[in-house]
């Protein structure tokens, strides 16, 4: 979403928060049980980064009485340094037992890391096994993340064989159209998303964030979906069309 964005020297905030507006109209509409932000809410570093925190708690907030709220953070989000961290860490309420998922206000929840989570929804047994973003300094860790999200997936999905599960990352895809964006806003490095790891899940969806354009890469016998950014944030992206988000049934 991207609230610190500049175009041509036009702040483009007040576009953002009319954006928030309208998703908290559609969860009432759509009558929507969860809601999905994957990743690239403001760069680190900025003079005004409270004020984008605390446009961001008011949306979250304000989503978190309507539905359950799941943050992952995007290569635009992530802080370099040692610990786990990230622009939407003001969300975070940090937990010695479980400080890679943390609530806030019951409803609204972000995962720093690579993890599998469920019954999200009150009343249901969704799965969701949430790839977000994570900082080159964490390359180490990675792998071994990863491995506990797929084998806490894998374990649910044996149990609950024929309930709803889904995938949501902020990811490289290869064979994605790469924008504009790519070379006018790049931050961070590739993470490849791992389709082979993620099909035999058999998930109910994907979908994934980090690319501003509406497209569809089909591999390994799933697609994966990227709903795209808002608007567009670069002259770019200016023909790409079908700005705004996605709504799915499961």
């Amino acid at each position: 979403m991207h609230l610190d964005a500049v175009t041509a020297g036009v702040a483009r905030r007040p576009e953002v928060l009319r954006f928030f507006a309208s998703i908290e109209q559609a969860v009432v509409t759509e009558d929507a049980d969860f809601v999905v932000f994957m990743g690239d809410c403001h760069d680190p570093g900025s003079m005004q980064e409270s004020l984008y925190c605390s446009d961001l708690i008011d949306f979250a907030g304000a989503l978190g009485r309507r539905a359950t709220f799941l943050l992952i953070p995007g290569n635009h989000d992530v802080i370099e340094c040692s610990v786990l961290t990230h622009e939407m860490w003001p969300l975070t309420t940090l937990s010695p037992v479980r400080t890679a998922f943390a609530q806030h206000q019951n409803n609204v929840l972000t995962v720093e890391r690579p993890m599998f989570v469920e019954a999200l929804v009150e009343g249901t047994d969704l799965g969701v096994l949430a790839l977000p973003y994570t900082a080159k300094v964490h390359s180490g860790r990675v792998a071994g993340w990863l491995d506990d999200a797929f084998r806490d997936s894998e374990g649910w999905r044996e149990r609950h064989p024929d309930q709803p599960f889904i995938v949501v990352g902020h990811m490289t895809v290869p064979g994605a159209v790469l924008g504009s964006e790519s070379a006018e806003m790049a931050r961070g490095g590739d993470r490849d998303f791992p389709f082979k790891r993620v099909a035999a899940l058999r998930p109910s969806a994907v979908a994934n964030g980090h690319y501003h354009r509406r497209q569809v890469v089909r591999s390994a016998g799933i697609d994966v979906v990227m709903p795209g950014s808002p608007m567009g944030f670069t002259f770019g992206e200016a023909n790409d069309g079908g700005k705004g988000y996605l709504v799915v049934e499961v």
